[in-house]
């Protein structure tokens, strides 16, 4: 792609300009265009109870099988409320089903740092990186999410104790037959979502 060529007349006037009454006016700028409200959330008339409203209505899409339409949503919300921990795990989640690793990893570890503590996060979190191979972030994300969970009280914290068990079981044959094994266990699991996603199409 071509740069785009600033005429130096027009450089030499910017480099004049004061970084902190730029900002000043570019906040100017964006209170008027949302109407007078701090957020684009606000000048939508959106609160708290309608992003989660909205949310739970995605989960719903995503159990009826309406994946691509649960994403977008959860996306669209993401974008809007940055700083909500229950919308990038939701979205998380959805990716995960959809298969795409990376985003999903993203949108988790986006979740876990507005909230730490959140099991549900640690758990897809450990499972994900489990079948990267990544037995150390996998064991990290799973450890904590059984240990967040000390009753015993938690569904994620308990798929977290069935995954932990797996952990521990590839990290002993990987220390049989060496790292090669990482990798056929990866293919495996490739093979074995693959059948469940055809099967539930």
């Amino acid at each position: 792609m071509a740069e785009i060529e600033i005429p130096a007349e027009i450089e030499r006037e910017l480099s004049q300009v004061d970084p902190q009454q730029f900002l000043a006016f570019r906040d100017q700028l964006l209170k008027t265009f949302l109407g007078g409200h701090d957020t684009l959330l606000a000048a939508l008339g959106l609160g708290d109870e309608d992003v989660l409203g909205l949310a739970l209505y995605a989960r719903q899409l995503a159990q009826e099988g309406r994946l691509d339409s649960a994403k977008a949503l959860l996306a669209s919300l993401a974008s809007l409320d940055k700083g909500n921990a229950y919308v990038h795990l939701c979205l998380g989640s959805v990716l995960m089903q959809l298969g795409e690793a990376e985003p999903a990893i993203e949108a988790l570890e986006k979740a876990l740092s507005l909230d730490p503590d959140d099991i549900a996060a640690h758990t897809h979190l450990g499972e994900l990186y489990l079948e990267q191979g990544d037995l150390e972030q996998a064991g990290i994300h799973i450890h904590r999410a059984v240990e967040l969970d000390p009753q015993g009280t938690n569904p994620f914290a308990a798929r977290a104790r069935a995954l932990a068990a797996t952990v521990v079981s590839f990290a002993r044959e990987v220390e049989r037959h060496g790292p090669e094994f990482l990798e056929q266990a990866r293919e495996r699991i490739a093979r074995v979502k693959a059948l469940g996603a055809a099967a539930s199409s």
